[in-house]
């Protein structure tokens, strides 16, 4: 029972980071229609910007914090302005293949200009562990489950009670109806970029603190992918509720089979994601659209 604990522990911190790694790909997507694959370059690229200022620069970790996230978010407001909005009233693939071509632009640049090694971030939090009954739980860990769980209710707010998180929801659903009420669509896009960066950042320091910031770091952005699908393409809470699903399915399966079958727990989720979509094909929060022909 204490190993089911443990295990179901540890899965809900890794939904967690699946969660707020997905929120940014939601909140693009809400607002423009575009499904953002850039979005794992920009958690390394925000990610080696930290450790720039960090550790290479020698700067206070707050400080170090704030220039990373204002950084990242000029980072998605240029990338927004110059290479999406020409596209705008094109072909969607279009759009998505600029996308995709973000990734490869981010990627290469933070190797090329950090290195293929692997870096750790200055150690920040606490160390050691706090025992709750026979379950064993990293302080770390800890805190990072309750930053996140912070951050995305904030996000919820955000989306939910906000002016602007309202006008994304209406410029989700048809943009010349947004600007007839008055909604300046180009500004909402960027904003939409704007904080998906701000939050990139936030998960390249989540992963890259507990694991370490490689060339390996967009994987988790391709895992959190599922998370997207599996809890609805517009749905802030659903991917909040997919992440804790998926993060459950990945520690439980390792758990049982991943000494039997080496990467059964990465691929697990996908099986299962697989087999939901059969039967909810829009995910479990996802709005069904209904188009006649």
């Amino acid at each position: 029972m204490s190993s089911i604990l443990q295990t179901f522990a540890n899965g809900i911190t890794l939904g967690l980071i699946y969660a707020l790694v997905a929120i940014p790909i939601v909140l693009v997507y809400k607002a423009s229609k575009v499904f953002n694959f850039a979005h794992g370059g920009l958690m390394l690229f925000g990610g080696y910007i930290l450790y720039m200022f960090s550790c290479q620069f020698g700067l206070p970790f707050g400080w170090s914090i704030f220039l990373a996230v204002v950084a990242s978010g000029v980072a998605g407001y240029i990338m927004q302005r110059v290479v999406l909005t020409p596209l705008i009233g094109q072909p969607i693939l279009s759009l998505i293949l600029a996308t995709m071509a973000l990734l490869v632009l981010l990627h290469s640049l933070s190797l090329a200009v950090w290195g293929v090694t692997p870096c750790s971030l200055p150690v920040v939090l606490p160390k050691g562990s706090l025992v709750i009954g026979s379950v064993k739980i990293g302080k770390p860990d800890i805190i990072i489950t309750l930053f996140i769980v912070c951050i995305l209710g904030l996000i919820g707010f955000f989306v939910n009670y906000t002016k602007y998180g309202l006008a994304m929801m209406v410029t989700s659903e048809e943009h010349l109806l947004a600007q007839s009420l008055g909604i300046r669509v180009k500004a909402i896009f960027a904003l939409a970029w704007v904080i998906g960066a701000i939050l990139a950042t936030a998960g390249g320091f989540f992963v890259g603190y507990r694991l370490a910031l490689s060339e390996y770091l967009p994987e988790v952005a391709l895992r959190s992918f599922a998370v997207v699908l599996l809890g609805g393409l517009e749905s802030v809470m659903g991917v909040i509720v997919a992440g804790l699903i998926m993060g459950n399915i990945e520690a439980f399966v390792n758990f049982y089979l991943g000494d039997y079958i080496a990467g059964i727990g990465v691929v697990a989720p996908y099986i299962a994601l697989l087999i939901i979509m059969i039967f909810k094909p829009y995910g479990l929060f996802g709005w069904v659209r209904i188009e006649r022909v």
